[in-house]
């Protein structure tokens, strides 16, 4: 019997490569906004950044569940991320002004 392969993705931030659970994945929507996927499944462009040191201990403990966690980008990646430039890079497009503006959750999932 094999292992199951656990999907690895980078932070924009800090370039650690983290396990995909790990992190906050964030997309460009239509009116230039980046907005947290909590879902992970809106359309778009998405890119990663670190969660914050406490949800990722919660994360490998096994304590909650994926669906459970409320999900905060890590403020340092963030930052990072901005001084970098790693948004233009990740949207391929021109992005103004740096920081995630809203949360979005589908109601009934």
């Amino acid at each position: 019997m094999s292992l199951k392969k656990i999907p690895l993705r980078t932070c924009i931030g800090c370039s650690t490569i983290r396990p995909k659970r790990e992190l906050a994945r964030v997309v460009l929507d239509q009116t230039g906004s980046i907005i947290l996927d909590v879902s992970g499944r809106l359309s778009g462009r998405g890119a990663y950044l670190c969660r914050t040191d406490g949800e990722i201990e919660a994360v490998q403990k096994g304590l909650k569940k994926k669906e459970d966690l409320k999900v905060h980008a890590n403020p340092a990646c963030l930052e990072k991320a901005g001084q970098k430039r790693a948004f233009n890079k990740a949207f391929r497009s021109k992005i103004k002004k740096i920081g995630i503006v809203t949360y979005e959750k589908k109601e009934g999932k």
